[in-house]
C-alpha cells in the first residue's frame, strides 16, 4: 500500500496531458515463423536493472498536492491503435494476436493482472489475465499474399491492474 504523496504510484487526482494513445504501427509480415511484442501501459517510474521502460506516462497540467506527478500506469486512459499489417510474400500468412502481461507468478497473487474490455475490429473481447495465465488469445487471421490487413484496437486501461501489458503477434 502506498501513502498519499507526489510519488504515489497511479494516484491521479487532477488533469493530465495526453489522456489517449492513438496511432498506427506498420508491420511487414516476415517470411518465417516470428513473434513481435508491442508494449502497452508501460511505466518508467521504477528502473529494472538500472533501465527505465518506454515512457508512456503523461505529465500533470494541474493536480492535488498528494497526487502523482505523471500518469504512472495510465489507468483510465484510452488506447486507439491500428496494427497495419502487410504480407509482401507470394503465399498467405497466418497471424495470431495475443494480449499478455509481463507479470507472472506461481500463484495468482494478485488475483488478476488485467481485467477489462477491448474492442477489436468492432468486436468486444473481454480480457482477463492472471499471474498464472498471463497470455490470452484474441484472434487469428489469414492475411492473403501481397495484401494488407488492419487490426484496430480500442480500449481504456482499467484501474487495479498491473502495468507492463503487451500485444503479441505470432506469424506463421
Amino acid at each position: 500500500m502506498f501513502s498519499p504523496g507526489p510519488n504515489a504510484y497511479g494516484r491521479e487526482a487532477g488533469v493530465y496531458e495526453d489522456g489517449m494513445w492513438s496511432g498506427s504501427t506498420n508491420i511487414s509480415l516476415p517470411s518465417s515463423t516470428s513473434y513481435l511484442g508491442l508494449a502497452l501501459n508501460t511505466s518508467s517510474k521504477f528502473a529494472v536493472n538500472g533501465v527505465f521502460l518506454q515512457d508512456q506516462n503523461a505529465t500533470y497540467v494541474m493536480k492535488l498536492s498528494d497526487s502523482s506527478e505523471k500518469t504512472y500506469g495510465n489507468y483510465g486512459h484510452k488506447y486507439d491503435i491500428t496494427l497495419a499489417m502487410y504480407n509482401p510474400h507470394s503465399t498467405s500468412k497466418q497471424v495470431t494476436l495475443y494480449f499478455g502481461s509481463n507479470y507472472t507468478n506461481s500463484s495468482n497473487s494478485p488475483s488478476f493482472t488485467y481485467n477489462g474490455p477491448l474492442k477489436m475490429n468492432g468486436v468486444i473481447k473481454n480480457i482477463y489475465t492472471t499471474p498464472t495465465a498471463p497470455r490470452q488469445w484474441l484472434a487469428t487471421w489469414t492475411v492473403p499474399a501481397n495484401s494488407p490487413f488492419n487490426a484496430n484496437l480500442d480500449f481504456y486501461v482499467p484501474g487495479l491492474i498491473t502495468t507492463g501489458q503487451q500485444l503479441i503477434l505470432q506469424v506463421n
